[in-house]
């Protein structure tokens, strides 16, 4: 799920760019892919629990 989140990401801030869309927009994107992306590597060392420290158990 991750990495479709960061590709999609990507893809919309692309097509920000391509329509001169704000730098905040832009940027907004771009942390979201980035943050999309380490989940997803988070996800396939199997520390999810670190991306998402309330759904851990106690």
């Amino acid at each position: 799920m991750g990495v479709f989140f960061m590709v999609a990401a990507l893809v919309q801030a692309v097509r920000a760019v391509a329509q001169h869309q704000p730098a905040v927009v832009i940027g907004i994107l771009l942390a979201a892919s980035v943050l999309s992306g380490a989940m997803a590597e988070l996800s396939r060392r199997g520390r999810t629990r670190l991306g998402f420290p309330c759904w851990s158990s106690a």
